[in-house]
Formats: structure tokens, C-alpha cells, sequence
């Protein structure tokens, strides 16, 4: 993503992280493009311009701020994630659950459930307004240069170019967390067939294990 007014492109760290120390490098270069923008937002403001060309200004970097919070939470999320699925593969436990653990473990899935659809719904709704925008700027430079005004156009080309890029990035996101959504019901219908069965979580692994093994023989 190119922060307005930067000259050069700047990639952030890939969105499909595979671990938390990845996820927090992640999250640190969000929040760092986070503070710029916020300080680019900052000289606008006590600039000389006039009120109209300030808000001209902020509009496109207020966006891009939506978007980065979008991405910070995102990735925050997957952490917590991470970190939840690493304490419960390393606990141990024999005995079963009793039913306030397990109500509480049910209920942290539909939390779960619920923040990934918001975080969706938040990002759908960004990509919507940042698809419009481009496809206005776009039109916008192609008439500038029916009038022979380049330079116009070759700003608000730079302009699209980053809403497209945005664009882009947050359709990633939203499939991801789509695929996230659906990967937490599965686990939790797979533990409610486990506990129907009256299997533990190893063994549930160990019965999955038999499985692949008797399909690739």
C-alpha cells in the first residue's frame, strides 16, 4: 500500500501469516503506516490551505486509516487465535469437560464467530466505498486528458492507483476471513462428534491419523 503523497510503493508483510511472531511484524508495520498517515493528517491540518482543500486532502487518508485499523484488528484477531488453538493443543486433559467449560468453550466460538463476520461486514463496507472512489477518479483523469490537463490526470491516476491496491488487499482479507469462519464451525462440529462419540482430542488425531494413512495405502 503507498500512503498519499509518498513516492514510492510500500508492500506490507504478507496477510497470510503462519506464525504470531509473523503476525506481530505484521501488526507493527500496520500500526508504524498507521502513525504516518496519522502525521500526514497532522500537517494537513495545520497547513495554510483552505478549509476545502484540507478535506480534500484528508478524505483519502482518512480511508486509508479505516483500512489500516481493519487490517490491525484482523491480524490481532488471528493471533488470538493462534495463541487459543496453541494453549488447547498443548493442554493434556483425560478427563472430560464438565458442562460450564464446555457451554464457556461453545460460547467463545460464537464470539469468535461473530467478531470474524463484524470484521467482514467492516471491510466489505471500505472496499465498497474504495472501489467507488477509484472508478470516479478514474473517469475523472481520462476527461482531464481529453482537456489536455496531464498533470491532473496523473494525479488522480496515482490516487485510483492506490484505492485499486487497497481494493485488492481488503478482497484478500475478506476471503480469508470467510475461509476463517468456515474452518471454526467445522472444528467445532468435529468436537461436538467427538464428544458425542465420547473421544478425547487425541484420540479423535489418532482416529484421523488411521484414516489418511488407510486412503494413501
Amino acid at each position: 500500500m503507498r500512503i498519499a503523497g509518498s513516492g514510492a510503493q510500500t508492500q506490507a508483510p504478507s496477510a497470510v501469516a503462519s506464525s504470531t511472531a509473523e503476525l506481530d511484524s505484521r501488526i507493527k508495520f500496520l500500526q508504524q503506516q498507521k502513525n504516518d498517515v496519522s502525521k500526514q493528517m497532522e500537517k494537513i491540518q495545520q497547513s495554510k490551505a483552505d478549509a476545502k482543500t484540507k478535506q480534500e486532502q484528508l478524505k483519502p487518508l482518512q480511508e486509508q486509516l479505516q483500512n489500516l485499523d481493519a487490517q490491525i484488528q484482523a491480524a490481532q484477531a488471528e493471533k488470538s487465535r493462534q495463541e487459543a488453538r496453541k494453549n488447547e493443543a498443548s493442554s493434556k486433559e483425560q478427563e472430560p469437560k464438565d458442562p460450564k467449560q464446555e457451554e464457556d468453550r461453545k460460547n467463545a466460538v460464537l464470539l469468535e464467530l461473530s467478531a470474524d463476520v463484524k470484521q467482514m461486514k467492516t471491510m466489505a463496507k471500505i472496499k465498497g466505498q474504495t472501489e467507488g472512489q477509484g472508478r470516479v477518479l478514474r473517469s475523472e483523469a481520462a476527461l482531464d486528458r481529453l482537456h489536455l490537463n496531464d498533470v491532473g490526470a496523473a494525479k488522480k491516476e496515482a490516487k485510483a492507483a492506490d484505492l485499486e491496491n487497497s481494493t485488492a488487499d481488503l478482497n484478500s482479507q475478506i476471503m480469508k476471513k470467510g475461509k476463517e469462519a468456515q474452518n471454526t464451525v467445522k472444528r467445532q462440529q468435529e468436537k461436538d462428534e467427538a464428544q458425542a462419540n465420547g473421544e478425547t482430542e487425541e484420540e479423535k488425531e489418532k482416529r484421523e491419523r488411521e484414516k489418511r494413512i488407510d486412503l494413501q495405502a
